[in-house]
């Protein structure tokens, strides 16, 4: 079996066991059509697929995303990899990027223990996962490996609010032109050749054929969100699979999910490759001790359930915390607190 490394996997020769494993370890049963089906008065998910399916079968070929490459090589350990640039300009699949390496200038930022440990390990690993608690500076520990690597880059967001942090976060600790940061977002498409922040709602519209090869870091910064709905795991997924870049990585501080949908994030991006420890920022943290007072309220259903009966989770918060009855018994209780 020989497995051809590019924006996917794309799996020749592949024994008959191999069928299996897609259906084992590429597709889950949809949580979102479960809950449907549990809390719908109809019992029907209308238009909500059973199954996520991460895998793809053309002819005699298998098709899978890119991150899911150390699960084949973990089950199927005589499999051959070859990356696509290999055959096509006869690189190494561990050599040098595609395109002449890009000098962000000098970093200002100087870095703790535990972010060294996190830019070695990530770049060693070229994709993956890191998972570090809040505030202990994942978007350095991130935008000091794009550096590092020195070749254009992608920050990929699930809103446009998180991109402002980086960016100025970039600006900051890059010493180069501002021209070298580009922006993909509101529909509006400003890339540039160093580090462009992006969008994935705007991405995922986008003819990404003409952009397959632009870019070698891919970074898809709060990465549980990947597999936050169905609907996110097809637009991330369609951007993932759609670019061929060297490097690809996810950051988050809260990585594995009740639903069990992080599974998929794994396939898209690659596994967990490094951990900050709670330890590494025990002395950053403030504890703050939580009392709970519970206000009972009634509120209605009515006007906040989806065509399938399911519960519409932003109706819902909107409702809640418009609710003025149930704010004045909220104030109350602070009120007789202070």
């Amino acid at each position: 079996m020989q497995v051809e490394v590019a924006n996917q996997l794309t799996v020749h020769n592949a024994p008959p066991e191999f069928e299996k494993f897609c259906k084992t370890y590429m597709e889950m049963d949809n949580p979102a059509y479960q809950q449907a089906i549990r809390f719908s008065p109809y019992g029907v998910g209308k238009g909500i697929p059973k199954k996520l399916i991460l895998w793809q079968k053309r002819g005699s070929e298998y098709i899978l995303p890119f991150g899911a490459w150390r699960l084949v090589y973990q089950q199927f350990p005589d499999t051959g990899f070859v990356c696509e640039r290999e055959i096509r300009y006869g690189n190494r699949m561990e050599g040098t990027t595609k395109r002449t390496t890009y000098f962000y200038g000098d970093n200002s930022i100087d870095l703790f223990d535990y972010q060294l440990d996190a830019v070695r390990e990530l770049t060693m690993a070229k994709n993956g996962i890191l998972v570090s608690p809040c505030g202990s500076g994942k978007t350095t520990t991130l935008l000091s490996v794009i550096h590092g690597i020195g070749a254009p880059a992608l920050w990929l967001a699930h809103t446009k609010d998180l991109l402002d942090q980086p960016m100025s976060r970039a600006k900051s600790m890059f010493g180069c032109p501002v021209s070298m940061f580009g922006t993909i977002t509101d529909g509006k498409v400003n890339a540039s050749g160093g580090l462009t922040f992006a969008t994935v709602q705007t991405l995922s519209k986008m003819d990404l054929s003409e952009w397959r090869d632009y870019w070698d870091v891919i970074v898809v910064d709060e990465s549980q969100h990947v597999a936050s709905s169905y609907n996110r795991v097809t637009q991330f997924g369609k951007v993932m699979n759609s670019l061929f870049a060297t490097y690809k990585y996810g950051c988050t501080a809260t990585h594995k999910r009740q639903d069990g949908m992080h599974w998929a994030t794994e396939r898209i991006i690659g596994p967990v490759v490094y951990t900050v420890p709670d330890s590494a920022v025990a002395s950053k943290k403030a504890t703050v001790e939580v009392e709970i007072h519970k206000v009972r309220n009634s509120i209605g259903f009515e006007g906040i359930s989806r065509f399938d009966g399911t519960l519409d989770s932003a109706k819902f918060m909107s409702k809640v915390c418009g609710d003025e009855a149930r704010n004045k018994d909220i104030a109350k209780v602070i009120k007789d607190l202070i």
